[in-house]
């Protein structure tokens, strides 16, 4: 994999998406970001990125069974509540988003839109919305 020109990117720096286990990986697919800079644009308001980019050695990721699409460079988690987590979600899917994960229970702090690009698999229905138990 290789990264995507971050250069290209006018709301998102490499930073807010490189793996949070310590490797200094930010292999973020140049199609989702473009989708998620469409994103920011429709919304009008910052994104902050929760989660982009993991490795197959982070944490979450090595707890399961079949690769994440974090691995893949095609999902983020971002940090949003309330009118602008509805905003996030009612924009996602004209953006191309295949696959919206809603957490939005406990603090606030917690509460997050996941957003990726991934094609149908047997595992892994697209498009598909779900919530987080």
């Amino acid at each position: 994999m290789i990264e995507p020109n971050w250069n290209d990117y006018l709301f998102f720096s490499r930073r807010e998406f490189v793996c949070k286990c310590g490797c200094n990986e930010a292999y973020m697919d140049p199609d989702f970001m473009q989708r998620l800079s469409t994103l920011r644009t429709m919304v009008n308001f910052p994104i902050i990125i929760a989660s982009g980019f993991r490795c197959p050695g982070h944490d979450i990721e090595a707890a399961k069974v079949v690769p994440g699409v974090h691995t893949e460079g095609i999902a983020s988690d971002i940090r949003c509540s309330h009118t602008k987590a509805y905003d996030i979600v009612a924009y996602a899917k004209a953006c191309g988003f295949k696959g919206i994960g809603v957490h939005q229970r406990n603090a606030t702090s917690e509460r997050f839109i996941h957003l990726d690009t991934s094609v149908a698999q047997p595992l892994r229905p697209r498009p598909h919305v779900w919530s987080y138990p």
